[in-house]
């Protein structure tokens, strides 16, 4: 009885310290532009166009590399981040260097998903 309690718990402090240790492997995944990320989660597990630009705009860092990539990368505010949306999805993708594996089409986006999009980025900037 005492060995299984005794047990129970060595077993719950390892799981605290795993799960309170700090680790470099959270970091999120770097894409070289918003059209790259809002394609990958559009394709994935974001359920709309929508989402997937939050997604993107918070989570991910946006730029050619890691040290000078740009996150939270849509600006401080709506007005800035609908600027910077319209302008990532206006023409054909830029030609880039930076490969960050994303072979999805990106998704269409009108100026009204870019709106939406960007007043769910701002509240979620302000939580």
């Amino acid at each position: 009885m005492r060995t299984s309690i005794f047990a129970s718990a060595v077993l719950a402090s390892l799981c605290a310290l795993a799960a309170c240790s700090s680790n470099n492997d959270t970091k999120e995944k770097r894409y070289c532009t918003l059209r790259s990320c809002v394609a990958d989660h559009a394709a994935g597990e974001a359920p709309g166009v929508q989402d997937a630009i939050v997604t993107c705009c918070i989570d991910h860092p946006i730029g050619d590399a890691d040290d000078t990539a740009a996150h939270p990368s849509c600006g401080q505010s709506a007005a800035d981040c609908t600027d910077h949306v319209n302008g990532s999805f206006a023409g054909p993708a830029p030609a880039s260097d930076c490969t960050d594996g994303v072979t999805a089409s990106p998704p269409a986006v009108t100026s009204g998903d870019a709106d939406a999009a960007c007043q769910a980025y701002i509240a979620k900037l302000a939580e």
